[in-house]
């Protein structure tokens, strides 16, 4: 007969730290099978530690994002398939797209006119007068996301296992 006496987690559980993925890891991990010792019956107990890919949403842009207005510009390539959109709306769709998007190109500057979101970064003369918002956003570590996820999302699994750490 064996017997389990910890179940060590040692990262990489998730792709990333979506909402879904975490409830499936804990789902399972509240499923573990139960330990009899005598009149004393408890789940196997585990340890977690988060690796790269349980905290970090690839793709995502580091916070703290702005978007620089380039007047008489277009920038090339539609970086989704959606309709255009008024440009506080595209710009908000731009930022949810993450690194897929460059920025937002609008037929004029009014802020009522059609605009699409954007892949290419390079600004070019446009010959329809359109206005351009180019994403900025600042340079960021690798690890930007880390903290904030182990302190948020991933904070139920670290929980369950009775282990927090510390979170640098």
């Amino acid at each position: 007969e064996s017997r389990v006496d910890l179940l060590a987690l040692g990262g990489d559980i998730v792709n990333f730290p979506s909402p879904l993925s975490v409830l499936d890891v804990v789902s399972q991990l509240i499923t573990l099978p139960v330990i009899k010792s005598g009149n004393q019956a408890s789940r196997i107990p585990f340890i977690y530690t988060a690796g790269n890919h349980d905290w970090m949403e690839e793709g995502s842009d580091p916070p703290g994002c702005r978007y620089d207005r380039l007047e008489c510009t277009y920038l090339a390539e539609l970086a989704s398939h959606g309709a255009a959109a008024r440009q506080e709306n595209a710009l908000e769709e731009c930022t949810d797209l993450g690194m897929l998007c460059a920025g937002v190109t609008c037929e004029s500057s009014s802020p009522d006119a059609a605009c699409t979101t954007r892949k290419n970064r390079t600004a070019q003369r446009s010959p329809a007068d359109e206005t351009s918002f180019l994403k900025a956003c600042p340079d960021a570590g690798y690890d930007v996301q880390r903290v904030p996820n182990r302190e948020g999302i991933l904070r139920v699994i670290y929980a369950l296992s009775g282990f927090q750490g510390e979170a640098t």
